[in-house]
């Protein structure tokens, strides 16, 4: 499966927190989604997925500042596990 073909993962914001804490990772894969709401989606998880992967709510009006989240990374630097466990979490 090619992913780009099945999900925009251009448009997904990824944030590291370089490991201070279990859910190292957040994803946003609907920022660019005009189907946002009052609150946006997000996917907290682990290296992988692995040990942990949740979803959780943004209110709308906080997207504007992540930078508490951890630095910015692009989809591709994520590790294949954690590429494969995203594109997964997001299949219908």
């Amino acid at each position: 499966m090619n992913i780009n073909e099945t999900l925009d993962t251009d448009n997904f914001r990824v944030f590291d927190n370089g490991g201070e804490s279990l859910d190292r990772y957040t994803l946003f894969p609907y920022l660019e989604s005009k189907d946002i709401n009052e609150r946006v989606m997000h996917i907290g998880f682990s290296e992988g997925g692995i040990g942990f992967s949740q979803w959780g709510e943004i209110n709308k009006c906080d997207i504007h500042n992540l930078e508490f989240l951890g630095n910015e990374l692009q989809f591709i630097e994520l590790s294949t596990d954690s590429q494969n466990h995203i594109i997964n979490r997001l299949k219908d």
